[in-house]
Order: C-alpha cells, then structure tokens, then sequence
C-alpha cells in the first residue's frame, strides 16, 4: 500500500468516528438540511429562517468551493464538536448552547462533506475499495446516533454525553496525529481539475447552494397561500395535514433534481438512485426502533450488521450483482413481514418482535450501505461525489419522504406510515435497478472510452507508418525527377521508378485494408 494512503484513510474513518456523534433525522441518513415543508420550519418567524438556515447553508458551500482541505475540514468539525459534547456534560455553561446551536449544522456539513471528499480522494487515487467504502460508512455513521438514542432510549444522558465524549476525542486525536500527513496529490483527488476555468470548478458548488437556499421562501408558504395556488378554502386542507409538506417536498425535489441535471448525467443518476435508496430507510426504521424502543444494544448491533454486510458485498467482484441481491432480498423481507401480519405490520412494532425487528434492521441498511457503495464510481469518477451525495440527494431524500407521507393514512399514530410496508419494498427494488442500470451504463461508457482510445492508437500508428514510408519515397521521387531534368540516360531511372512504384501500390493497398477493418468493426 502507498504509504501515504494510510493517513487518508485513517483520517476518513476518524471523521466517519465523528459522524457517528451527531444526530439525524432516519428518513434519509446524508440529509443536513430538511426539506421546506419539514416540522422543523413550523411556527418559525419569516425572520428567522435566514439565520437558521445561513449558516448551513454557507458551510456547505465553502466545503463544496475547498474539497482539496478536506483533512483541514473534519479537523475543524472535531473542534467545533467538542464544546457541544462539554455543555451536554455540564462543563460548560448552557448559556453557550444557543450560540453553539448555530454551529451545529456547520460542523455536520464539515464533517459529512470531509469524509466525502476523503472517499473520492481514495478512489481516484487508485484505492477503489476504500474509497466505496468510506462513502457508504459516511451513510451507515450518519445512521449511528439515531439508533442509539431511538425511541425510549435504556441508555441515560449521562452515559450518552460520556460516549459522545470518547468518542470525539478519539476522533480528534487521530485527525490531529494523521490530517496533516495527508499527501497533497491525494487530495488533489478530491477537487476539480485545476485546469478548467472557475466556473467550471464552483458550478456544482454554486447550483447547490442555489438549491439550498430555495428551501427559505418556500418554508415560509402558509396554508392560506397554498389553498390560493390550488384554487381551494384554507379550510379543506385542515383535514390534509401531510398535503403542505408534500407539496413543498414536491418542489424540493423537482428543484434539487434539476440542478443534479444540471451539473451533468451522472449526477443526476447518481442523486436519483441514493434519493430512492435513502427514502426507503424511513419507514422500516420507524418500525425497528419502536419494536426495540427498550434495546438500543439490539439496535446498535443490527445497524452494525447491516453497514457491514452491505460493505462486504460491494467489496467482492461483482458488487452491482451483489447489491441488486441484496436489494431484492430486503424488499422480500418488508413483503414477506407485510403479509405474515395481513396488512399491518405494525404489530410487529406495537408487539416488540425482536428478531424480525433485527432481521429487517440489518437487511434494510446492508442495501442501503451497498447502493452508496455501488454508485460511488459512477459519480467519484465525475468529481461529484461530495455535492451529489451531500446536499442534494440528502435534500431529494427529504422531499421525497414528504411526497410519500401524503399517501399514508390521515391518523396520528407514529406506526401508521408502517402499514405502507410494501412501498418500502418498491423503492429498494427501483434503487436495486438503478445500480444495476448505473453499472451498465458505466461498464458501456468505459468499453467506449477503451475503443475510441485503441481507435486514436491505431491511427497515430498508421500516421507514423505513413511518414517512416514516405521519406523514402519521397526522395526517390526528386532523384528521379533530377534525372530527368538533367537529360541523362542512366539505366538506374527505371528501376528506381519500378521501386517507387511498388512502394506506393503497397501503401495504398495497406491503406485500404486498415480502413475495411476499421468499417468492418
């Protein structure tokens, strides 16, 4: 191994160490910002959305603009980590926690975006396993917290602060022992070509921020204003509570997919397939972690299971095979636990069955895991990795969860979204087809490139084999010609002429041979 990949590589997993100690919503483990239409914009003063939303906002893109400073950002993250785990242990006033409630969301998109940049560093450094690796443990990381806590959590906030605690400092101690060790043609990997102009560079950058910041006007609609866009009383949507959010998601969606678009094919695929593979997670982790509201040993384990099987499957020789099997396999597990509890499996949460609760669990995130695996060529190899797997399928995911709550029952049960099981289902099976379509699409692409590459050899050969047998030629011709204009009788004009003759019939005649090849092919 280069010895200079070590350091990149423990500096990734210490920042994957660290965003295993921030929280997140289980809908969709890379979001940083919820979508509009969230409950977490609700009641919020039009005034205070910007202030709320900035800060994130313009850390991601000062992220997205220094993907090349990757070390130096989860750096940055553990330091600005560490006062919050020390107000949650009393060491610090509490008067600095609205302070530091503002930094929160920078120092997860710090974070998240680091180890992003780290995993598309590694791959293209040639370390391809570990660079789809790390990508989907920044997944599986991001999932840690919410299965820690969970619902009714055993564990106290003592003992969870003291985790917190440990693990922050053993994440900042390894980035400041390997952050800088981190050679600069690694990360090099990690940013845009330095030889496109700015624009090209900031594009990515830019249109996500631009989407981002949509979610301010559009978290600022009322109930009035979407009754006037629909034509109807505010009155008929009180009994649609979900209606608002969907709509918003909607618009989120649509909006966050366009720039995808915009920032080219593969993005768009790519923030697509991970959009419908995050919003699966939603539903089945509602349901595990109220069947295991009492076990967050039991929640842990099998979230680590899954991140582990879903690695392991991408890293043998067919990993796009690998995580379609993987896809199906879940998706049969949510039909088959649809069907043992004839169309309700909320039973299997409100009865606190452990081992379909585990199974599921662990067949859930190793697809999942295995889908940001599989999919991280595609995109790394685009230097997308950090802006389509950050904010924008992050985003997507969030629209998308809003989109489908509106077609779950209109109750207040939390276990209510669990009897739409079989969607689940759906969506891993169209996120297993999209890897599958994505690996296609690559392996083509790649077989293009390789023929087209063999195609400029063959002509540069010709090219060269054309003027190594056109030097000679060519002086016999003014030999020739020299003769003639001399008047001289030498018997050596015809058999010089008989030579230059038969040269010039072959290379005609290999001329076009290769192009009958060539046509052939």
């Amino acid at each position: 191994m280069n010895r200079y990949r070590m350091p990149a590589i423990v500096t990734g997993l210490s920042g994957c160490l660290l965003l295993a100690t921030m929280p997140t919503g289980a809908e969709s483990g890379l979001a940083m910002i919820p979508a509009a239409g969230n409950d977490y914009y609700y009641g919020m003063p039009g005034v205070a959305a910007p202030l709320v939303i900035g800060p994130p906002l313009a850390a991601i893109v000062l992220a997205l603009m220094t993907l090349r400073r990757w070390p130096l950002q989860l750096v940055v993250a553990a330091l600005l980590s560490v006062p919050q785990v020390l107000i949650g242990w009393d060491v610090l006033p509490r008067e600095l926690g609205l302070v530091l409630y503002l930094t929160g969301p920078v120092t997860r998109a710090f974070a998240l975006i680091g180890v992003l940049a780290c995993a598309q560093s590694l791959w293209r450094g040639g370390a391809h396993r570990w660079g789809t690796a790390m990508a989907g443990l920044a997944l599986g990381a991001r999932l840690f917290d919410t299965a820690l806590i969970g619902r009714g959590s055993s564990l106290g906030r003592q003992q969870l602060v003291l985790l917190w605690l440990g693990m922050t400092a053993v994440a900042l101690f390894a980035l400041l022992a390997f952050a800088w060790r981190v050679q600069w043609a690694d990360r090099e990997n990690a940013d845009p070509r330095s030889d496109r102009p700015l624009w090209a560079r900031a594009r990515t950058a830019v249109l996500a921020g631009v989407a981002l910041f949509a979610i301010i006007p559009l978290s600022q609609v009322s109930r009035s204003d979407l009754a006037g866009l629909l034509g109807i009383a505010s009155g008929e949507l009180a009994g649609h509570r979900h209606l608002m959010a969907a709509v918003a998601g909607a618009v989120t969606l649509v909006l966050a997919a366009a720039v995808a678009a915009v920032a080219g094919p593969w993005s768009l695929g790519g923030a697509l397939t991970m959009t419908v593979a995050q919003a699966a997670l939603a539903v089945p982790l509602a349901l595990v972690y109220f069947a295991l509201e009492h076990d967050a040993a039991a929640r842990c384990a099998g979230l680590l299971a899954g991140v582990a099987l879903g690695l392991a499957a991408t890293a043998t020789r067919w990993p796009v095979a690998a995580t379609g099997v993987l896809g199906v396999t879940a998706a049969t597990s949510l039909f088959v636990a649809d069907l043992a509890t004839g169309g309700a499996p909320d039973r299997i949460g409100t009865g606190h069955r452990t081992v379909p609760a585990v199974l599921i669990l662990v067949l859930v995130v190793a697809a999942v895991t295995a889908v940001a695996a599989a999919v991280t060529p595609a995109v790394a190899a685009r230097r997308s990795l950090p802006a389509v797997y950050g904010p924008l399928a992050g985003l997507m995911a969030s629209g998308l969860v809003q989109v489908l709550d509106v077609t779950y029952l209109e109750a207040d049960d939390y276990l209510d979204p669990t009897k739409h099981l079989a969607t689940t289902g759906l969506l891993l099976l169209v996120a297993a087809g999209a890897v599958g379509g994505l690996g296609l699409a690559r392996h083509l692409s790649e077989r293009w490139a390789r023929r087209r590459q063999a195609e400029q050899i063959r002509r540069e050969a010709a090219e060269a084999e054309r003027d190594r047998l056109a030097g000679p030629m060519h002086d016999g011709v003014l030999q020739v010609l020299a003769l003639v204009q001399r008047g001289e009788v030498d018997p050596r004009l015809a058999e010089l002429a008989g030579e230059q003759d038969v040269a010039l019939r072959k290379l005609l005649r290999d001329d076009e041979l290769r192009d009958d090849e060539t046509h052939g092919h």
